[in-house]
């Protein structure tokens, strides 16, 4: 499932991948697993020249068979709360709500 995440937030692509700030660099292709259950894949970060504007992460997310799209859902929302501008899953803009961001996974999981 491929996500992007458009946000000022510079932070936020380490805490996405549970890097510690300025301590760890980033690598495309970089994997993390969170209890053992959800892959996330970094696959870079565009950053805009223009001042103000928001750069944007770019994540592919796999989980393994069984796992509710509630538990992949609250995560990504847990995560991004406050910090993104946009969501986009599989190129459809969500509204950054818990519920939305579950719903729509769910419908993706099902194609």
């Amino acid at each position: 499932m491929n996500i992007e995440i458009d946000t000022k937030n510079k932070t936020l692509v380490y805490e996405l991948l549970e890097k510690e700030i300025g301590k760890s660099s980033l690598s495309r292709g970089e994997v993390i697993t969170i209890d053992d259950k959800i892959k996330v894949v970094y696959q870079g970060e565009l950053i805009k020249l223009a001042v103000g504007e928001p750069s944007t992460i770019q994540l592919a997310i796999t989980f393994v068979a069984g796992i509710a799209s509630s538990y992949v859902g609250t995560w990504l929302y847990n995560k991004i709360n406050g910090k993104a501008e946009k969501l986009r899953i599989n190129y459809t803009e969500v509204e950054i709500d818990e519920g939305e961001i579950t719903r729509v996974i769910d419908i993706n999981i099902k194609k």
